[in-house]
């Protein structure tokens, strides 16, 4: 699909030429009604639209045990008075009767207006640099001026300190080319520096909450994750609380 589409809500194929992302079918649903909504409306996407998904049938779940907040939110009535609904708190669109999922709302990287997917940018890195390990986290930030993103990878033994600054300005050269990006900072961490869950997802909530508190263990960290740090701890002895991650 169209990449620069993707970035503005829609699932479009890519002509020839034009910079595109594979995304794998779902399938036709069947047992499930599914939706694809403006997630801050309830309203259904229309044509080529991507919004969130969500889903309703016999084996959807009718709430959170004892848990009438989480239910609430989670379990919707859309804005036609249709539902219960489960919100699944992914991306997707239905094209042609098939369903494609593109992402995650909270994972969404919002910089300078643009809607950035994180695991792209680490799908990318990792094709054009088989150097980096296999796990990368791609976070934002909310700063005074913005929300800054920040590029974690792992990288593996055979990488020493001293090659970092190298390597981080390949991978900058990399995000500029294919993605027009000019990330706040670039950090490179071990293998198994960067959480997971215990099926495998990669935890960028979590990692960007272990770089605010300078507890992500660093192989290197380029001047620009030093100068972002150093503003997010000024802030934080400011106003005594750090910010909210997005």
């Amino acid at each position: 699909m169209d990449v620069a589409e993707l970035e503005n809500h829609r699932f479009v194929e890519a002509a020839a030429g034009r910079p595109s992302r594979e995304v794998v079918s779902c399938g036709r649903p069947t047992s499930l009604e599914i939706r694809v909504v403006d997630p801050a409306t309830g309203k259904p996407v229309t044509g080529d639209g991507v919004g969130e998904i969500r889903v309703r049938g016999a084996s959807t779940a009718r709430g959170y045990w004892q848990k009438p907040e989480a239910t609430a939110e989670t379990f919707v009535m859309d804005a036609d008075g249709s539902g219960p609904w489960l919100r699944t708190g992914d991306l997707g669109a239905l094209y042609e009767g098939e369903l494609y999922v593109t992402g995650r709302i909270k994972e969404l990287l919002i910089v300078h207006g643009r809607n950035l997917y994180p695991h792209d940018i680490e799908h990318e890195l990792r094709a054009r640099h088989p150097e980096l390990g296999t796990i990368g986290a791609a976070f934002a930030l909310p700063t005074e001026e913005g929300e800054a993103m920040v590029v974690t990878h792992e990288v593996g033994p055979s990488i020493r300190p001293e090659q970092g600054p190298e390597l981080v300005t390949a991978l900058r050269a990399t995000l500029a080319r294919e993605f027009g990006l000019a990330p706040a900072g670039v950090v490179l961490v071990r293998r198994g520096r960067i959480p997971r869950t215990s099926s495998g997802k990669v935890q960028r909530r979590l990692t960007a909450r272990l770089f605010t508190t300078g507890e992500l263990a660093q192989v290197h960290a380029d001047p620009g994750a030093h100068r972002l740090l150093a503003a997010l701890r000024e802030a934080d002895d400011r106003d005594g609380t750090l910010p909210p991650l997005t």
